[in-house]
């Protein structure tokens, strides 16, 4: 599965992406993956705000205490988070009547996640060279809209397999 050429495609074509996506995760292996690459990018995304604030803090808060604090968050507590999200997400489709399955909702945010950290990790290095600007203060807003697009995507995506799968058992 070519992650990276897939991630580029889904800023191009979200819901074709995510369809293509959606068929080759069939394993908790593989989505788990998908969130996990996708945690350690936005990880990586962090590191510049880290430094920076290594630096004005000075002594007080060490730059190795402040990032093994967000990577136990990245990598640890927002997995549990993103796994609760993907449950929920997946139960409201059920409940309006949509058949999503639990994989199919894990792997739509799971993909989302994954497919917004490379906008995220080069808004945050740009960032941290030119300092806050005017500009890159609306980027954390393109980056929700980017994440809400593709995991919107992602559902939709799942909806519609969903729903081929009910009419090709009747």
């Amino acid at each position: 599965m070519p992650v990276a050429t897939d991630v580029l495609r889904a800023y191009i074509e979200p819901r074709r992406s995510a369809r293509r996506v959606l068929s080759q995760v069939n394993t908790e292996g593989k989505a788990l993956a998908l969130m996990l690459v996708g945690c350690i990018l936005l990880f990586c995304s962090q590191l510049p705000d880290l430094v920076v604030s290594s630096r004005i803090q000075g002594n007080q808060l060490p730059l190795a205490g402040m990032a093994a604090a967000r990577l136990i968050g990245t990598l640890i507590l927002a997995p549990l988070l993103f796994y609760a999200i993907a449950g929920f997400s997946g139960l409201v489709m059920r409940s309006v009547g949509y058949s999503v399955d639990w994989r199919q909702a894990r792997v739509s945010l799971f993909w989302a996640i994954l497919a917004v950290s490379p906008a995220a990790l080069i808004s945050e290095f740009v960032r941290g060279l030119v300092g806050d600007s005017g500009v890159l203060q609306f980027t954390p807003w393109i980056i929700m809209i980017l994440f809400l697009v593709f995991w919107t995507s992602g559902i939709i995506e799942s909806a519609s397999i969903g729903a081929m799968k009910a009419g090709n058992s009747q």
